[in-house]
């Protein structure tokens, strides 16, 4: 078999699920900015059909229309104060949403996972949402739409593990919410 252990193999070769997160050493800014931009930021944008503004992302779309949305859940992170957070693709910027403790923003992360507390001691938690209008103007009443956002977020949930193996974090997804 063809081996190779550098680059993006390294990181394909270091994605792990983690179940266990030291609270003694935050992330730092610059480790939630990187993955923020790389998993779910914007890295351009173009015209197509008259009016309508497609984005690029490090992730595939159906039909280039990334109708899928981060929210932080973040409870440990330099220089961020603990709570909920929009991620605005087009600032790359978060934006509150509310104030919680630290302890709070990982007991609500451990109720958003089923009780699964080890995912709630994450230092952020990011919770996906889908814009359906952004995917159904264009695939209205096709069989197949709701699919295509599922498989948006199955790519994102990818490229965080990817990004976060390149970065030494811990990563994790569930579908236990």
């Amino acid at each position: 078999p063809v081996e190779r252990t550098d680059g993006l193999y390294a990181s394909l070769l270091r994605r792990a699920t983690a179940r266990a997160f030291d609270r003694g050493v935050p992330m730092t800014t610059d480790q939630l900015s990187t993955l923020l931009f790389y998993v779910f930021g914007a890295h351009g944008f173009a015209r197509t059909l008259g009016d309508a503004v497609i984005m690029r992302r490090t992730s595939p779309s159906g039909g280039g229309l990334h109708p899928v949305e981060a929210y932080a859940l973040i409870s440990n992170v330099s220089g961020i104060a603990p709570g909920a957070y929009h991620y605005s693709v087009e600032h790359h910027a978060l934006d509150p949403l509310f104030a919680l403790s630290a302890d709070a923003a990982r007991a609500t992360a451990t109720d958003f996972t089923c009780g699964q507390s080890y995912f709630g001691e994450a230092h952020v938690s990011f919770v996906l949402s889908a814009r359906f209008s952004r995917a159904h103007w264009k695939y209205r009443r096709h069989e197949k739409a709701y699919a295509a956002i599922l498989m948006d977020a199955a790519h994102l949930s990818q490229t965080l593990y990817l990004v976060s193996a390149q970065l030494g974090l811990g990563a994790y997804v569930t579908v236990a919410v």
